[in-house]
């Protein structure tokens, strides 16, 4: 009987650790399927123009104010360039698949005559700094900036 039981569980080890192996990989290959946004292609943004529709947090962002556009230009060599309803602005920026940086930021420093507009502007400048990551769908771009729970939502612009 004892040799019996031994035979029994030599041959039962083998099929659980199959088992245990394919509950791991089930696990691995869940992980892998989340519903995040694909990660476009290196240099889907450079070249591209886009015109600022809305910011702020996100499923409440508030709709651009004024009648100048928010833009924002992806150039060759990590350039990026941009106008906030009344200065200009340029830096650099770098993309790692989803991942999105823009740094070195600098801007003219003409002064809004509207107050509102050029608290929009600061606003707008403030977040382009602390983007992180982007999904782009057609001709609609969002930026999420700061934990990832404010975005800029733009539509491009036609060349």
């Amino acid at each position: 009987m004892r040799r019996t039981v031994g035979l029994w569980l030599v041959a039962l080890i083998p099929v659980l650790l199959v088992m245990l192996a394919g509950c791991g990989g089930v696990s691995s290959n869940a992980a892998q399927s989340s519903p995040t946004a694909p990660a476009a292609p290196a240099g889907a943004l450079q070249g591209s123009r886009w015109r600022l529709q809305s910011m702020g947090a996100r499923g409440a962002e508030k709709t651009v104010e004024g009648t100048a556009p928010l833009l924002l230009q992806f150039e060759a060599g990590g350039k990026v360039s941009g106008s906030g309803g009344c200065n200009t602005f340029g830096g650099t920026y770098k993309v790692s698949g989803p991942n999105l940086t823009i740094s070195e930021l600098v801007s003219t420093l003409r002064a809004c005559t509207d107050e509102t507009i050029g608290e929009q502007e600061s606003r707008y400048l403030k977040a382009l700094q602390q983007v992180t990551r982007f999904t782009l769908a057609g001709d609609s771009l969002m930026i999420e900036y700061g934990e990832g729970q404010t975005v800029l939502n733009f539509v491009r612009v036609s060349s």
